[in-house]
C-alpha cells in the first residue's frame, strides 16, 4: 500500500476490495476536440471498473458498450482475446482479460490483474475452452505480464499493430472479456483523445500508487473486466493493451507491451522485468526515506510475512545480506528467489527497535 512517492504490493493483491482509481492525470499530446463518431451504442451503467487480482485498474464512467459477435468490423482481434481467471493466494478468485500473440500461446494481460494469484486460467473467448496459463515474466512497472498457455498449438492469435501510428481522432474498439461457454467478448468503440499521457493508479483507499508513462487515451468505455484486453484499431490490429479508465480510457502501447515478449524471447536481460513465477512474502510497502527502507502498510492474511510477525508500521531493512532501503530494492531481492527458499527477514519496529526472522517464501508475485 502506498503512503509515500513509490510503493507496491510484494508478493500481494492491491488491495482488499480490488478496486483501483485513476489520480493526477498529466496531459501529453494535446486531446483532440473531437473525432469520428462511433456507431450504434448502448449506454452502459457507472461502473467501478476493477480488475483482477489486483483490482481492474480504476475507477470508471458511464459509457457506451457494444456487444458483437466475433465477426465484427475488427476482424479477427476478439477471437484472440481471453477472459484470465485468477485464483488468489488469499482465496477467492477474479476475472480479467488477455491477449493471444502467439499460436503457441503467448498472452499479454496487465500486471495487476495477476498479481497475487496462485494459479491461473485462461478461457477462449472463441470457443470457451479453457487451459491454465504459467507466468512467463512481468513488469510492475509498465504494468505488463506475459502469461503461457500450457500444452497448446495453434490458438488464435491477434494482430499486432504499430502504436507508433497511432493519432488522435483514429477510431479504436476497447474489447474485454466475457468468461462463460458462448459468450462473445464485448467491444466498446471511440476514438483516440490523446497520446503521450502519464496517470497515476491506485486502489480506492489512495495506496499502492504507480505512475504509468506514454499511454494512449481514449473515449471508449473500460468496463470491469477488460483490464488486459486489447484496443483495436480500425484495420483489426491491436494498438494497445487495457489498463485504466476514470471518465476517460487508457492503454499500454503495444510497441511497449510487444517488447517484453520479444525480450522473453530472445532472453534479452531488461531490469524492469522479472522471469518466471514469482516468489510471495505478502506485505504491501512503499519507500521509507529514514531510516531507508521499505515501510510496511499491511501485511496478507496468511502470509510468511505474517507469520514471522512483520506488521504496519514496521520498516523492512534487509533480506539475507542484502540491504533494502527501498520498494524496488524489496521486490528485487524477493524476486531472485524461487518459491520454498528460505530467506532470513529484517526489521525495524515502530520504535526503532530490531527484529529479524527466517521465513520460506511461497508461489506468488515479488512486486
Amino acid at each position: 500500500m502506498i503512503g509515500g512517492h513509490r510503493s507496491g504490493t510484494i508478493g500481494a493483491s492491491e488491495s482488499d476490495n480490488g478496486v483501483m482509481e485513476t489520480r493526477d492525470v498529466s496531459i501529453g499530446r494535446a486531446a483532440a476536440s473531437a473525432g469520428p463518431p462511433p456507431t450504434t451504442r448502448r449506454r452502459s451503467p457507472f461502473a467501478i471498473a476493477i480488475g483482477a487480482v489486483a483490482g481492474a485498474a480504476v475507477i470508471g464512467a458511464v459509457g457506451f458498450v457494444v456487444e458483437r459477435t466475433t465477426s465484427s468490423d475488427i476482424g479477427g482481434a476478439n477471437a484472440g482475446v481471453v477472459s484470465v481467471i485468477s485464483t488468489l493466494v488469499r482465496g477467492g478468485t477474479t476475472v480479467g482479460a488477455g491477449v493471444i500473440v502467439t499460436p503457441s500461446g503467448e498472452v499479454l494481460t496487465n500486471y495487476h490483474v495477476i498479481n497475487g494469484a496462485l494459479s491461473i486460467n485462461l478461457q477462449l473467448a472463441a470457443s470457451g475452452a479453457s487451459y491454465s496459463a504459467a507466468i512467463t515474466a512481468f513488469d510492475p512497472a509498465d504494468d505488463i505480464a506475459v502469461l503461457q498457455v500450457q500444452n497448446v498449438a495453434n490458438l488464435p492469435a491477434v494482430s499486432i499493430g504499430d502504436s507508433a501510428h497511432v493519432a488522435v481522432g483514429d477510431h479504436v474498439t476497447a474489447v474485454g472479456s466475457a468468461p462463460g461457454s458462448g459468450r462473445n467478448p464485448v467491444e466498446s468503440q471511440g476514438a483516440v483523445r490523446a497520446l503521450g499521457q502519464t496517470i497515476t493508479i491506485s486502489d480506492a483507499h489512495g495506496s499502492n500508487v504507480r505512475t504509468l508513462l506514454g499511454m494512449i487515451q481514449t473515449d471508449a468505455a473500460i468496463r470491469t473486466s477488460d483490464d488486459g484486453g486489447p484496443l483495436v484499431g480500425a484495420d483489426g490490429r491491436v494498438i494497445g493493451i487495457d489498463t485504466a479508465s476514470s471518465g476517460n480510457a487508457y492503454a499500454i502501447p503495444i510497441d511497449l507491451a510487444i517488447s517484453i515478449v520479444h525480450d522473453v524471447e530472445s532472453g534479452t536481460p531488461n531490469p524492469k522485468v522479472f522471469r518466471g513465477q514469482g516468489a510471495f512474502l505478502g506485505v504491501n510497502v512503499q519507500d521509507h526515506a529514514s531510516p531507508p527502507g521499505a515501510e510496511v502498510n499491511s501485511v496478507e492474511a496468511g502470509s510468511p510475512a505474517q507469520a514471522a510477525g512483520i506488521a504496519a508500521p514496521d520498516v523492512i531493512v534487509a533480506l539475507d545480506r542484502t540491504p533494502i532501503d527501498s520498494v524496488s530494492a524489496l521486490q528485487h531481492a524477493v524476486a531472485a528467489h524461487r518459491p520454498g527458499d528460505r530467506v532470513t527477514l529484517a526489521w525495524l519496529d515502530m520504535f526503532g527497535q530490531r527484529h529479524s526472522a527466517t521465513l520460506q517464501l511461497v508461489s506468488g508475485f515479488a512486486a
